[in-house]
C-alpha cells in the first residue's frame, strides 16, 4: 500500500487509535473481538481519492489516482453520503450540534453530481 499524505496519515492514526479502544472495551463487555483484526478492517486505500473529491476534483482526476472501477467508487461515495446521513441523525438524537454540523459540511462535500462528472469512457 503507498504511504499516505502527512495530512491523512494523522487522522488515520486516530482512527487506529479509536478502533483499538472499541475493541478493547468490547473485550471487557465480554464480546468477542480480535482487536488486530478489528483495527486492520478500517482500510485506508481510498483515504486519498474520497479527500481528492472532497477538494474539488474531477471524477476523471480520482478515477485516474487509483485501479478501483468508476461505478465501485460512486457506490463508496454514496454509501459515505448514507453513513453521514446516519451521522447527521445521530449527533441530533443526542443533542450534539457541533458535530451534527460538521457531519452536515461532510454531506456537502462529497455530495455532488457524479453523474455529470467526466469518464474515462466517455
Amino acid at each position: 500500500m503507498p504511504r499516505l499524505k502527512p495530512e491523512l496519515a494523522g487522522p488515520l492514526k486516530q482512527l487506529q487509535d479509536m478502533a483499538a479502544e472499541i475493541a478493547r472495551k468490547s473485550k471487557e463487555c465480554k464480546l468477542e473481538i480480535v482487536e488486530k483484526e478489528y483495527v486492520e478492517s478500517f482500510r485506508p486505500e481510498l483515504m486519498e481519492v474520497v479527500f481528492a473529491w472532497c477538494k474539488g476534483a474531477s471524477f476523471t482526476q480520482i478515477c485516474k489516482m487509483t485501479d478501483v472501477y468508476e461505478g465501485s467508487l460512486i457506490r463508496t461515495f454514496r454509501r459515505l453520503e448514507e453513513m453521514l446521513k446516519q451521522m447527521v441523525d445521530a449527533a441530533q438524537t443526542i443533542g450534539n450540534k457541533a458535530l451534527q454540523e460538521k457531519m452536515e459540511k461532510a454531506i456537502e462535500l462529497v455530495h455532488r453530481d457524479i453523474v455529470g462528472a467526466g469518464s474515462l469512457y466517455l
